[in-house]
């Protein structure tokens, strides 16, 4: 006010609380810069220095504040980040399909234009364009199952050297270089198949089993995370044998049991096999599959047995391969299957019988018959009934309780195997008639031969020694004529 110039020692100068921090002034009121952080961005380059200045009066007068306008040119500094620096990625990405753009954060903000570069690619599976684009490498494939689940790579970001959007790119370009993370994310595939019992297509179970494993399945799917559910096929009948593990229903087991109710047990000789659709629900995925496996049901040592006190009779006349009689042999609650191994003649009859099966009305079960071996000579008499009367047989189920069945023979009436002669008086040439000259006897193997003689001829000696054959109806006996000297011979 004075219109008078004063000097720094005369007129001290001071800021004011609102100036910029990275200032101060000196004794001599120079304003100088006392911080190294003074930066200029893309959105404010420009810091304001408030002060005021008091003059040596008395009392002294302190001017109103004035604010001056710093402007701080700005800089090209390096960048600093390149983002996202973590990212995930589909394990389905396709070769040449864009994985992410990249960005670069700079202090220039955005003056600067970038170039992108891999500087470390251990496999090989990306590539970036100069615009930041990267990309799955052609001929290369992501896989969460059999490949890194996380990959990482160095990529670098460089400027084009402007510190302000105004500038000119120079050659004074700056890089940085960054470590990128690449996260391989599973994606759920549909299932390409149902294995039952690592690849089969059907099982066998006794049908003793009961409340047991069948078989596991399982899926085959490239996936590593997995939620799956199986289900057996809704147009089962309620007396389906089988049932999927609440606790595991990958399991499938047999549900029959005593208290099973509706559901009959297994039985191989009524239904000898089942076809089991099992339907497999991929959760991730939301897809389902349906295969179809066959179960088949096998006999069982079932115990079987056959029936006590049989009696059974052949004639002793009997040819081979003759059928001497049927009799019971069963097992709990199935009836009785024939299987030529079932049953066996364990004791030494098994040389003069055999064991033969018929099929019944149901054509399912069989009832054994017993028969006289068909492999033996028909040129002999088997059976002799004043010999062997009977015979015990033997008989075991699967080697399992023997149970003896009696073969009666009943006698036949045999053809007489000779007559005998017994001369009791001697002929003479007036012998009256009447007069008895011996007894004639059959011989005949029955025990209570009922048989007689009928005189057929007499003819005179011609010849001695010659021999005439006369034929009954049993037996032809020839007779011969002899003198009387040779009636000791017994023949007449």
């Amino acid at each position: 006010q004075n219109q008078q110039r004063c000097s720094a020692a005369n007129c001290p100068c001071t800021l004011e609380p609102d100036s910029s921090p990275f200032f101060s002034i000196l004794a001599n009121n120079s304003i100088v810069l006392t911080s190294s952080s003074l930066e200029a961005t893309a959105s404010t380059n420009d810091r304001y220095i408030s002060l005021s200045c008091r003059d040596s009066g008395s009392p002294p007068k302190k001017s109103a504040p004035v604010t001056t306008i710093v402007s701080v040119s700005m800089k090209n500094k390096r960048p600093t980040a390149i983002r996202p620096a973590s990212f995930t990625v589909p394990e389905t990405l396709a070769p040449g399909e864009l994985a992410k753009q990249l960005f670069t954060t700079d202090p220039n903000g955005e003056a600067d234009t970038f170039t992108y570069s891999i500087v470390t690619d251990t496999l090989g599976l990306f590539t970036v364009s100069p615009s930041g684009e990267l990309r799955l490498a052609i001929g290369k494939r992501l896989s969460y199952k059999d490949g890194p689940r996380v990959y990482n790579l160095v990529v670098r970001t460089t400027d084009d050297g402007r510190a302000s959007p105004t500038d000119t790119p120079t050659p004074n370009k700056l890089s940085f270089d960054a470590n990128l993370t690449v996260i391989i994310e599973e994606v759920p595939q549909s299932p390409t198949d149902i294995l039952f019992e690592n690849g089969v297509t059907s099982v066998s179970i006794s049908e003793a089993t009961n409340n047991s494993l069948v078989g596991v399945f399982t899926a085959v799917d490239s996936n590593v995370n997995n939620i799956f559910q199986y289900s057996l096929s809704s147009e089962l009948s309620v007396t389906f044998p089988f049932y999927l593990d609440p606790a595991n229903n990958s399991r499938l087991l047999v549900a029959t049991t005593p208290l099973s109710g509706d559901i009959p047990p297994l039985d191989a000789l009524v239904t000898p096999s089942y076809s089991v659709t099992v339907t497999l629900l991929d959760v991730l995925a939301k897809t389902f599959i349906d295969r179809t496996f066959t179960v088949n049901v096998t006999l069982s040592e079932r115990g079987c047995s056959v029936d006590a006190g049989t009696v059974l009779s052949v004639r002793e006349d009997s040819l081979p391969g003759s059928l001497v009689g049927f009799f019971s042999a069963s097992e709990p609650g199935k009836g009785f299957l024939g299987d030529n191994s079932s049953l066996l003649i364990t004791s030494s009859s098994s040389l003069l019988f055999e064991i033969r099966y018929s099929l019944l009305n149901d054509n399912i079960s069989y009832i054994p018959g017993l028969y006289v071996r068909k492999d033996l000579p028909s040129n002999s008499s088997i059976f002799d009934f004043s010999k062997s009367p009977s015979y015990p047989v033997v008989i075991s189920c699967r080697n399992k309780n023997p149970v003896t069945v009696i073969v009666n023979i009943n006698e036949a009436n045999m053809p007489p195997d000779d007559i005998l002669f017994t001369q009791t008086a001697v002929l003479f040439d007036d012998s009256p008639v009447g007069t008895v000259l011996g007894t004639l006897r059959a011989s005949d193997h029955n025990t209570v031969p009922l048989w007689a003689a009928t005189f057929i001829s007499l003819t005179p000696c011609v010849t001695p020694n010659t021999s005439t054959d006369y034929y009954s109806a049993s037996l032809v006996k020839p007779f011969f004529c002899t003198t009387d000297a040779d009636t000791a011979n017994g023949t007449v």
